[in-house]
């Protein structure tokens, strides 16, 4: 026998509760140390992949449209890069659901890898769209401390080559060692394994900690960072970002390693953006660069900047406070609090432990120190000069881009009192803090992958 409602799109049989098409947020984290990126790409391991393998074999997904994600309208949040993890990221799709939702979750984890978990699913209006309706990305960096020691205490890294290189040969090498060390220290856990990426005992002085918070407030406000992405030009109005804090904890001791976890919040964020923000506040903090370097950025038409390793990089949260205040106010809002403790045992348990061990078995920034020294010198006169060059060239004040800015707004988040600045708005007001971000160092990239 079988039941029905008004709601009820397909029949399961007399055991299994009848299932309706519903669109939903997938509210999930992962560690990216094994997948080749988010985004699913045949032939090699993605999340993505690993999750539609599982939504289908959980019975999420009917079998005509178990073979492509575009069929049940999937649309990620944020696209994180090769090997970038993320404790909180969320998907938007149409799914086969019953009432109890979270049965479906835990039907789902079990087919999933233990380094892939959803943490929940939330009913969402039909116009959901986890990429459009999101308002900001909150990652998190974690920074090993030696980054910033002199270079000449840093132990060499003996088994890469000497002098710049191909960088796929340099990769491969890296891979290889890493892989050999695994099966070396299999079974010894994280804390227990030797590293001493230093020839002598040191540690970040206040005065070196204070400096690099500086470099990073430079970076609040809207901006043109074509400079810190790929393949985009100086008169390219995409570059342009508003980041509304970025915040760096104090020093802490984790797995033997000490760290500075830094956190930033924007609107969305580039290609490689974060990466090559930090890598050039932390040269700039180490070099003790002249005054206005970063500022500088904004304005020199082409800089090769480079990137740090992509292993300390997490997707911490995503944040949709004007859907759940405008067109989702009759939905439970997506804060994600009821899925909170879940999401910080997996971040603890599984991202922290794996950016630490994968540190000391691959020494992975030891490297890029390393590399760095070898194949990039910073160049900050010529910075200077470039951007000196080019005042009165500012393609992000054109009368054509300020019109269209606030036509976006005026179209953005119909029904919502949040109201999004213009570029020239946010580059003279004072940013907002994302306190919570701010507070809780411990819990923590959107638009496009790192």
């Amino acid at each position: 026998s079988t039941t029905s409602t008004a709601n009820d799109t397909s029949t399961e049989g007399d055991e299994t509760q009848k299932r309706s098409k519903r669109k939903l947020a997938v509210y999930m984290a992962y560690v990216g140390a094994r997948y080749l990126g988010l985004q699913i790409n045949p032939g090699v391991p993605t999340v993505e992949g690993e999750l539609q393998k599982a939504l289908a074999a959980a019975g999420l997904v009917g079998p005509g449209n178990a073979d492509d994600l575009k069929k049940i309208k999937w649309q990620r949040c944020a696209r994180t890069d090769k090997g970038v993890s993320a404790a909180g990221n969320v998907a938007s799709c149409k799914l086969l659901v019953t009432d109890d939702l979270d049965q479906h979750v835990r039907e789902a984890n079990e087919q999933l890898p233990d380094d892939i978990r959803i943490h929940g699913l939330y009913r969402v209006t039909g116009s959901f769209n986890a990429k459009d309706s999101c308002d900001g990305r909150t990652y998190e960096y974690s920074l090993p401390t030696f980054v910033f020691a002199p270079a000449d205490i840093v132990e060499p890294c003996t088994w890469l080559p000497d002098g710049p290189g191909g960088d796929e040969s340099i990769a491969a090498i890296s891979r290889k060692y890493l892989a050999d060390r695994e099966k070396e220290f299999e079974g010894v856990a994280t804390a227990d394994i030797p590293f001493a990426p230093l020839k002598a005992t040191w540690s970040l002085a206040p005065e070196d900690l204070e400096y690099f918070r500086k470099q990073l407030l430079q970076y609040l406000g809207t901006h043109n960072f074509h400079n810190f992405t790929a393949r985009l030009k100086y008169t390219d109005r995409s570059a342009n970002r508003y980041i509304t804090s970025f915040t760096c904890s104090e020093p802490f001791q984790a797995f033997g390693i000490e760290y500075v976890r830094c956190i930033v919040k924007g609107q969305s964020f580039l290609l490689h953006q974060i990466r090559k923000m930090i890598a050039m506040a932390v040269l700039c903090t180490r070099d003790r660069a002249p005054e206005g370097v970063i500022p500088a950025l904004f304005r020199a038409p082409s800089q090769r900047l480079p990137k740090i390793p992509g292993l300390g990089l997490m997707l911490q949260q995503v944040h949709y406070d004007s859907y759940s205040r405008g067109r989702g106010r009759d939905r439970p809002p997506l804060d994600f609090l009821d899925a909170r403790r879940a999401m910080e045992s997996f971040r603890d348990t599984r991202i922290y432990d794996n950016i630490a061990r994968t540190e000391k078995l691959g020494a992975v920034t030891q490297q890029w120190i390393g590399i760095l020294r070898q194949c990039h010198v910073m160049d900050y006169a010529d910075i200077l000069q470039q951007a000196e060059a080019s005042i009165g060239r500012v393609p992000v004040k054109l009368e054509a881009t300020k019109k269209k800015e606030k036509a976006d707004n005026e179209k953005r988040d119909e029904g919502s009192n949040v109201k999004v600045e213009t570029a020239e708005q946010a580059s003279t007001a004072t940013p907002a803090v994302d306190t919570g971000a701010a507070e809780s160092v411990q819990s923590t990239e959107g638009g496009v992958a790192q």
